[in-house]
């Protein structure tokens, strides 16, 4: 377990059909983890050459407060609607830095 910051990159890729719904929803998830104890950034990425692939990339100042973030109504709401809205499972890798940050970054 990390006493530092926690990065979280998620990865979820939508059904056929299902990519602006799917966006909606993740933008909708962004707003209110944003708002989250905790949370430094939390920042949605969209792929260029496959637009149905969707990149959640985080940053929290302690697995703790990930970890509360885990629990909010919010995030529940969110994973509710993966089944009609995504393919497959989504992927979440947790990571720690083990790098100094980058002046101005969200990792500072």
């Amino acid at each position: 377990m990390s006493d530092g910051r926690v990065t979280v990159v998620a990865r979820v890729k939508a059904k056929s059909g299902m990519e602006e719904r799917l966006a909606e929803a993740m933008g909708r998830l962004l707003e209110g983890s944003r708002s989250d104890a905790g949370c430094v950034n939390y920042d949605l990425h969209r792929g260029l050459e496959d637009p149905s692939v969707f990149v959640i990339y985080e940053n929290w100042t302690s697995e703790r407060e990930l970890d509360e973030h885990l629990d909010q109504p919010h995030l529940h709401e969110f994973v509710g609607k993966l089944e009609d809205l995504a393919e497959g499972e989504i992927e979440i890798t947790r990571l720690e830095m083990i790098s100094s940050p980058t002046p101005g970054t969200a990792g500072q």
